[in-house]
């Protein structure tokens, strides 16, 4: 898929709460419509609705990482102490295209799929120690999703 390709797909970057991350706002918006058709061909299945739309905050408040619909909040001081963390976006945005109705597991072994799979595809080959299982953490459920 043509990573450069942008498809029709509104984002809303809202940094009113961190003006500082105003520019850093931008570069995440761009980052994700140009994901946004590779991660929409992955997660679509006969029940998928169309995103068109997709609202970003990066609030003041620390209520932690997390998607809801077509919202995704990452706190402010989160991305000043980790302003490398890309791959937060694609994680996060996964979730909203992904849509789904099923165990955390699964949601969250898709999310780190899409992420450490395609966006950082060298960064964690390795899987963690111990057994893989559904119920030990994000990086488990990675392994478990991809080896099973």
């Amino acid at each position: 898929m043509d990573m450069n390709q942008l498809d029709d797909v509104d984002i809303s970057v809202d940094t009113s709460e961190a003006t500082d991350l105003k520019a850093y706002g931008e570069k995440a918006k761009t980052l994700m419509r140009r994901w946004f058709p590779m991660l929409q061909n992955l997660m679509t299945s006969p029940s998928y609705r169309p995103v068109t739309k997709i609202n970003v905050k990066f609030p003041k408040e620390d209520r932690g990482i997390f998607a809801s619909g077509n919202y995704i909040e990452v706190p402010a001081q989160y991305l000043r102490n980790n302003p490398s963390d890309w791959g937060v976006f694609i994680h996060e945005m996964t979730h909203v295209i992904h849509q789904a109705r099923c165990p955390g597991w699964v949601v969250e072994g898709m999310a780190e799929w899409t992420r450490r799979w395609f966006y950082e595809p060298k960064s964690t080959r390795k899987p963690p120690k111990g057994t893989p299982s559904m119920t030990l953490g994000l990086r488990q459920s990675l392994y478990f999703y991809y080896k099973y």
